[in-house]
């Protein structure tokens, strides 16, 4: 199981999330070999901000597993298995957003989305660290583009919806404003 720092405060969600982690990646090691360099966990996940719920007794996960294993081969087959998987599990509510992506991804298209959000917050499930850079402009601002700004805004308001939060939703709010307006 991951000896990450915790995916939730909910050690129940956490203990259920690290297990998919664990097969995920096992999954991944299995197709991809040694054509595998690492594998990164981006998103809320990575925040430390997993939002699950309770269903008729049994837990689920709401937030996505923002999945990328780093690697040059062809991950047609990995991510068909990745979403099998997911298919198969009542735990997951939404399918993981997962990419197969070349090490040169995280530094060739810095004003992307999710190499943006990487570099605040990622956590390596496996292999090797990948160096992530983002846009910033001559003030050290991150550069962002509007619509993805929009969408990020967006999920963060599907994840305020978590009671769980309480008093702590307004640093939530404010947080997504820092990270689209600020250096970080």
């Amino acid at each position: 199981m991951l000896l990450q720092s915790p995916l939730s405060a909910d050690p129940d969600l956490h203990a259920g999330i690290a297990s998919r982690l664990d097969d995920l990646v096992e999954l991944a090691r299995e197709e991809l070999g040694d054509a595998l360099g690492s594998v990164l966990l981006g998103g809320s996940l990575a925040r430390g901000e997993a939002f699950g719920v309770r269903d008729r007794g049994e837990l689920r996960l709401l937030s996505d597993l923002d999945l990328y294993f780093v690697s040059d081969a062809d991950g047609t087959a990995l991510l068909r298995r990745v979403n099998e998987y997911a298919e198969r599990d009542d735990f997951l509510v939404v399918r993981p957003d997962a990419a197969v992506v070349p090490a040169a991804f995280f530094t060739g298209a810095p004003d992307a989305m999710p190499t943006h959000q990487l570099a605040h917050a990622h956590l390596v499930l496996w292999g090797d660290a990948v160096e992530i850079t983002r846009a910033e402009d001559a003030a050290g601002v991150a550069v962002v583009d509007a619509n993805d700004a929009a969408a990020l805004l967006f999920n963060r308001f599907v994840e305020s919806l978590d009671p769980s939060l309480g008093d702590d939703l307004p640093r939530l709010m404010h947080r997504t404003k820092e990270f689209i307006d600020a250096p970080m």
